[in-house]
Protein backbone atom coordinates (compact mmCIF):
# COMPACT_ATOMS: atom_id res chain seq x y z
CA UNK A 1 0.00 0.00 0.00
CA UNK A 2 1.42 3.38 -1.00
CA UNK A 3 0.47 6.12 1.44
CA UNK A 4 3.28 8.64 1.49
CA UNK A 5 2.89 10.26 -1.93
CA UNK A 6 2.09 13.83 -2.88
CA UNK A 7 -1.46 14.85 -3.70
CA UNK A 8 -2.76 18.03 -5.29
CA UNK A 9 -5.38 19.90 -3.27
CA UNK A 10 -7.46 22.71 -4.71
CA UNK A 11 -8.99 25.27 -2.39
CA UNK A 12 -10.95 28.47 -2.91
CA UNK A 13 -9.98 31.58 -1.00
CA UNK A 14 -12.58 33.94 0.49
CA UNK A 15 -11.88 36.31 -2.45
CA UNK A 16 -12.96 33.64 -4.94
CA UNK A 17 -9.55 32.67 -6.33
CA UNK A 18 -8.48 29.06 -6.51
CA UNK A 19 -5.14 27.86 -5.23
CA UNK A 20 -3.51 24.50 -5.85
CA UNK A 21 -1.08 23.09 -3.31
CA UNK A 22 0.90 19.89 -3.16
CA UNK A 23 0.33 18.01 0.12
CA UNK A 24 2.79 15.33 1.20
CA UNK A 25 1.26 12.13 2.65
CA UNK A 26 -2.23 13.52 2.14
CA UNK A 27 -3.84 10.07 2.24
CA UNK A 28 -2.32 9.40 5.67
CA UNK A 29 -3.67 12.69 6.99
CA UNK A 30 -7.09 11.92 5.49
CA UNK A 31 -7.14 8.46 7.10
CA UNK A 32 -6.24 9.93 10.49
CA UNK A 33 -9.00 12.52 10.17
CA UNK A 34 -11.47 9.78 9.20
CA UNK A 35 -10.59 7.66 12.24
CA UNK A 36 -10.94 10.68 14.50
CA UNK A 37 -14.33 11.54 12.97
CA UNK A 38 -15.56 7.98 13.50
CA UNK A 39 -14.47 8.11 17.16
CA UNK A 40 -16.07 11.54 17.73
CA UNK A 41 -19.34 10.40 16.18
CA UNK A 42 -19.35 7.26 18.32
CA UNK A 43 -18.70 9.34 21.45
CA UNK A 44 -21.82 11.31 20.54
CA UNK A 45 -23.82 8.10 20.11
CA UNK A 46 -23.86 8.11 16.30
CA UNK A 47 -22.66 5.36 13.98
CA UNK A 48 -21.44 3.03 16.73
CA UNK A 49 -21.16 0.10 14.30
CA UNK A 50 -18.40 1.89 12.35
CA UNK A 51 -16.48 2.54 15.58
CA UNK A 52 -16.80 -1.07 16.72
CA UNK A 53 -15.68 -2.31 13.31
CA UNK A 54 -12.66 0.07 13.45
CA UNK A 55 -11.72 -1.20 16.93
CA UNK A 56 -12.13 -4.85 15.88
CA UNK A 57 -9.88 -4.31 12.87
CA UNK A 58 -7.23 -2.62 15.02
CA UNK A 59 -7.40 -5.50 17.51
CA UNK A 60 -6.96 -8.10 14.74
CA UNK A 61 -3.98 -6.22 13.30
CA UNK A 62 -2.17 -6.28 16.63
CA UNK A 63 -2.66 -10.01 17.25
CA UNK A 64 0.01 -12.62 16.55
CA UNK A 65 -0.30 -14.55 13.32
CA UNK A 66 -0.68 -18.32 13.43
CA UNK A 67 2.97 -18.74 12.45
CA UNK A 68 4.14 -16.44 15.25
CA UNK A 69 1.93 -18.09 17.88
CA UNK A 70 2.90 -21.62 16.81
CA UNK A 71 6.62 -20.88 16.99
CA UNK A 72 6.33 -19.52 20.50
CA UNK A 73 7.57 -16.15 19.29
CA UNK A 74 7.55 -13.41 21.88
CA UNK A 75 8.51 -9.75 21.59
CA UNK A 76 12.26 -9.37 21.85
CA UNK A 77 14.16 -6.27 22.88
CA UNK A 78 16.46 -4.69 20.32
CA UNK A 79 20.05 -5.85 20.51
CA UNK A 80 22.82 -3.59 19.31
CA UNK A 81 26.04 -5.31 18.38
CA UNK A 82 29.31 -3.46 17.70
CA UNK A 83 30.65 -3.72 14.20
CA UNK A 84 33.28 -6.39 13.65
CA UNK A 85 36.77 -5.09 13.26
CA UNK A 86 38.18 -4.70 16.70
CA UNK A 87 38.03 -2.06 19.40
CA UNK A 88 36.65 1.41 18.89
CA UNK A 89 38.87 4.02 17.27
CA UNK A 90 40.11 7.01 19.22
CA UNK A 91 38.15 10.19 18.46
CA UNK A 92 39.94 12.91 16.51
CA UNK A 93 41.62 15.64 18.52
CA UNK A 94 39.84 18.57 16.85
CA UNK A 95 36.24 18.98 15.78
CA UNK A 96 35.51 19.27 12.08
CA UNK A 97 32.37 20.86 10.65
CA UNK A 98 29.94 18.24 9.35
CA UNK A 99 31.54 15.40 11.31
CA UNK A 100 30.12 13.79 14.44
CA UNK A 101 32.08 11.37 16.60
CA UNK A 102 30.28 9.35 19.28
CA UNK A 103 31.83 8.20 22.55
CA UNK A 104 32.92 4.88 21.00
CA UNK A 105 34.88 6.74 18.32
CA UNK A 106 32.52 6.03 15.42
CA UNK A 107 32.68 8.83 12.85
CA UNK A 108 29.53 10.09 11.10
CA UNK A 109 29.88 12.56 8.23
CA UNK A 110 27.15 14.81 6.86
CA UNK A 111 26.04 13.96 3.34
CA UNK A 112 24.97 16.88 1.16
Amino acid sequence: MFLAGWQRRTSTTPHGTESVTEVEAAMVHDAIAAYQLIARNAAGGKNLDAFLRMMRDAHELLQETKAEAGAGAVPRPARFVPEPGGPAKAPPETATEGVLVDREGNVYEAVN
